[in-house]
């Protein structure tokens, strides 16, 4: 088993596992990849995301809910 085949691994590897992931379509993850909304790291002809990355790229596209503004949002009350 290698370390991208572990569940401890901090990389998905291709579009299908990160679409697993976030439980969307391979279309979307491709669409995000390609707009650089996500990064990728490649390896050859490999490619794979970091985890860490991924959940930057979320919170980083997070909208608050309504009625909450920026200041009351970072400080979770």
């Amino acid at each position: 088993m290698t370390a991208t085949q572990t569940s401890e691994s901090p990389f998905l590897r291709g579009l299908q596992e990160l679409a697993g992931y976030l439980n969307c379509s391979t279309k979307t993850v491709y669409r995000l990849t390609r707009s650089h909304r996500i990064p990728v790291v490649k390896l050859g002809g490999v490619v794979l995301y970091r985890k860490a990355d991924v959940e930057e790229a979320l919170n980083r596209a997070t909208i608050p809910a309504v009625g909450m503004n920026k200041r009351t949002a970072k400080r979770g009350a």
